[in-house]
């Protein structure tokens, strides 16, 4: 996983060796069994502050912690621009998530048609 903001997953995210995690943030979550030697940057136990659409609030941890060679579009879920500087401290690394954080307002989970459900998945 990269770039991800993982919450409440209700069973261990790693299941074997085999299984990296860069550059992301897991809250009341269990990572089970990993790759330590080759993940990076694994932030744990901490509130990554979301609205109940799963956007970024500010002040969010996630806001500007991701890492920009991961990226592989230019644009969230909502159609935002990634690398948004969202803390205001003048680099624009993009958000941990979907999401991106926008300081002067706009942005927010928005579909124009309803997405499809295709049940649970176990990650």
């Amino acid at each position: 996983l990269r770039n991800c903001v993982v919450v409440t997953n209700l069973t261990a995210v790693g299941t074997s060796t085999y299984v990296r995690f860069k550059d992301s943030l897991f809250y009341q979550t269990s990572l089970g069994t990993y790759d330590t030697a080759h993940s990076s940057n694994v932030i744990t136990g901490v509130d990554p502050n979301l609205k109940a659409d799963w956007t970024l609030r500010s002040g969010s941890p996630a806001i500007d912690a991701g890492n920009n060679a991961w990226m592989s579009d230019p644009y969230d879920l909502t159609g935002t621009v990634r690398r948004i500087d969202g803390n205001l401290d003048g680099i624009t690394n993009v958000d941990l998530g979907c999401f991106e954080f926008n300081p002067a307002g706009g942005g927010g989970a928005h579909f124009a048609v309803p997405l499809p459900s295709y049940g649970s998945a176990r990650v």
